[in-house]
Formats: structure tokens, C-alpha cells, sequence
């Protein structure tokens, strides 16, 4: 006798999947259910996605010449640098990123999103200074767990939700250095960012995204605001000032006429840049001034 229609659905879906999607998949939906649940689980329907749909207006955007096809042939050299832990591949992929921002010369606060299971806890305990403390927020359990100089050691905390971030950010932060490489979705990387990046980085602090590539795939976008629209959305703030200005001549310095105060948003004034890698997203956190134009009166 043939299997059940849900039967054949769940394996047409597990077929059309990758390993990866359908680990990310159960996590995201059988996370925090019972265990009746998890053992006869209902057929896949996939929530709501949103498509990339911007690749067109990228190709218009960059013109005829810079968006003229070519063949780019991968090289699977291994990238350089020192030994940071376990070698993954996302770990290899994301290594010279990591060692080109975080400083290992002295003792920092590190807040690691998806950092509970795997490798990532103990390869940035291997690499970072002896006396740092790292905190590691699993996004899909109850546990947090906290490495110091006297180990690593397990907290029951909450699970991945706005509040329970700002409770991990209370008891250990400010962090100097924020890690996301949890879910991937881009509900998550952009709730994440909106809840850490004023509240939880000191001045001067680093707020690292990983796997932002995630955010072209469907299976991984169920916000109607992508990750990278996030991004583009943050070099648009970061030239707030600049878009209620009734001309240049507002920030010339030296003239009366010169802007003193403008209407921003709020992360406009500690946005200090935004550094885009392959498949990794750089924010620095830096108080800042309305510059003046370098042209006087």
C-alpha cells in the first residue's frame, strides 16, 4: 500500500532541500515543542518567504559596463592567517574578516549568537586574550554559555527573543564585540541588530553578522525587511543630516548660516561605518559630530 499524501509531501520537501536547509528548518519550527511533537512532526508547510527580487535593479544600477556577464572560476586555496580553533568551513571562510577586526592584544566582552554548540566558543577562547569573557547565546534552547579565564562553564537563560537579549546584554555587556552567526534568517539578524547594536556595544565596539548570504536564499527570508535592506537602510542613516539640509552651505564652517543641530535618527549619531565582506557585514559603533565642509566661507 502506498504511503499517505502528507507522507509523500514530506519527502517531495525533504527531496527539494539541501542538509543544511533542513537542519535550519527543524530548528526553526520544532524548537521549544514538546517532545509528542518533535516525535510525529506535521507535514512541511514551509512558512511565508519573500524572494530576492533585486538583482534587476542591481544590474540597471551598476550599467552596461560593470554589469557585463563573466565567468568567475572559484579557487579553493585556504585563506591566510593565524589559527583561530577548529578549522570549519564557515570558520575558514569568515577567519580573515574575524582577524582583521578583533583585537586579541587585550582582554574584551564577547557576546557570540549561536555560538552554544559547535566549535565557536572554544575557538574564540583558543584566539582571543586570556582574560576575555565571552558569552555564547544559543538561539533555539534555554542555555547560555559563559567562558572567562577560569573556563566555561552553562546558565539557564531564555530563548532567542528581543527581551531575553536585552536580559543577556543587562547582566554581562556592554559587549566591545558582538558576534551573530545564529539562525541566518533575516527575521533574526535583523531583530537581533535592532535590539544589540545601541544598547549592548560599548563606543568603539564591533557588531560582526556572519552567513549574510543567507539573505538571498527564499528559504531563509521570512521578514518583509531583509538583513541587507537593514544595511542599505544604515548608509542612508548615516547621511541623515545630510537629507534635511537645505543646501552645502549649512555645514560650512565658519558662517552663521551653518546648521547647528538636525533631526536624525537615533543611530545616526553613533553609526560609524559599515564594512561589507563576502558573506560578512562590519558595523562599528563611534560617537560622532556633524562634520563641517572643508570649505569655508
Amino acid at each position: 500500500m502506498s504511503g499517505s499524501p502528507r507522507r509523500k509531501t514530506h519527502k517531495r520537501v525533504l527531496a527539494n532541500m539541501s542538509v543544511t536547509q533542513i537542519r535550519d528548518y527543524l530548528r526553526l519550527t520544532l524548537a521549544g515543542r514538546g517532545l509528542r511533537e518533535v516525535a510525529r512532526p506535521p507535514a512541511f508547510r514551509i512558512p511565508w518567504r519573500y524572494p530576492y527580487r533585486g538583482r534587476e535593479a542591481m544590474l540597471r544600477a551598476l550599467g552596461p559596463e560593470l554589469a557585463a556577464m563573466t565567468t568567475w572560476t572559484a579557487a579553493d586555496s585556504e585563506p591566510r592567517g593565524e589559527k583561530l580553533g577548529p578549522r570549519s568551513p564557515t570558520l575558514l571562510r569568515h577567519l580573515p574578516v574575524r582577524e582583521s577586526v578583533v583585537d586579541r592584544a587585550r582582554p574584551i566582552r564577547m557576546l557570540v549568537i549561536g555560538g552554544f554548540y559547535g566549535g565557536a566558543l572554544p575557538a574564540w577562547q583558543e584566539y582571543l586574550h586570556a582574560d576575555s569573557l565571552i558569552v555564547g547565546l544559543d538561539v533555539d534552547s534555554k542555555l547560555l554559555r559563559v567562558a572567562n579565564s577560569e573556563g566555561s562553564y552553562v546558565r539557564v537563560g531564555a530563548e532567542q527573543e528581543v527581551c531575553s537579549l536585552k536580559d543577556v546584554a543587562a547582566e554581562f555587556g556592554p559587549f566591545d564585540v558582538i558576534v551573530d552567526g545564529g539562525r541566518h534568517t533575516s527575521s533574526h539578524m535583523v531583530d537581533s541588530f535592532r535590539c544589540l547594536f545601541a544598547n549592548a556595544l560599548i563606543d568603539g565596539g564591533v557588531y560582526i553578522v556572519e552567513d549574510v548570504d543567507c539573505d538571498y536564499s527564499t528559504f531563509y527570508r521570512d521578514s518583509p525587511v531583509s538583513f541587507m535592506e537593514l544595511i542599505r537602510a544604515l548608509i542612508d542613516a548615516m547621511h541623515s543630516h545630510y537629507q534635511v539640509a537645505t543646501g552645502e552651505t549649512g555645514f560650512r564652517a565658519g558662517p552663521p548660516a551653518r546648521a547647528q543641530e538636525a533631526s536624525v535618527p537615533v543611530i545616526t549619531a553613533i553609526l560609524g561605518s559599515v564594512e561589507i565582506h563576502d558573506s560578512v557585514v562590519v558595523v562599528r559603533r563611534a560617537l560622532r559630530n556633524p562634520k563641517p565642509s572643508a570649505y569655508r566661507a
